[in-house]
């Protein structure tokens, strides 16, 4: 367990930061939806994800934590919605460098001609 404990230190405190931010599927969800809409209330992610107040709450703040998500007011005349979530550059750059990281390669293309087979055994027995 020492090993382990002391392989895992090497990454840096970030690192883990964002590691466990990841590890969760609500997470995910909140991560994807504000990288595909670029900023949302939260009464918008609330009602989208269907989520009650604590838990968006707490799950937003460990994404935060973890600098993948960015918070602020925006007080606007007549407006009720005032505080919104935005991904962070940061947040950005993980999610499109997994993305890439995880496309599977291209499958190998066959050769646009064929060699005939060959009958080895013919070429090393002329009898």
């Amino acid at each position: 367990m020492e090993k382990i404990k002391e392989y895992a230190k090497e990454l840096s405190e970030e690192t883990r930061l964002i590691i466990a931010a990841l590890d969760n599927p609500i997470r995910q969800a909140i991560l994807m939806l504000l990288y595909k809409r670029a900023e949302l209330s939260f009464s918008d992610m609330q009602k989208e994800l269907g989520l009650a107040k604590l838990t968006l709450n707490f799950h937003l703040k460990k994404l935060f934590s973890s600098a993948l998500v960015d918070h602020y007011y925006k007080h606007e005349f007549g407006n009720q919605k005032y505080s919104f979530y935005v991904i962070t550059p940061l947040g950005n750059r993980i999610l499109t460098s997994l993305s890439k990281a995880l496309i599977p390669p291209a499958p190998v293309q066959e050769q646009a001609t064929k060699q005939p087979r060959r009958d080895l055994k013919a070429k090393i027995d002329p009898y």
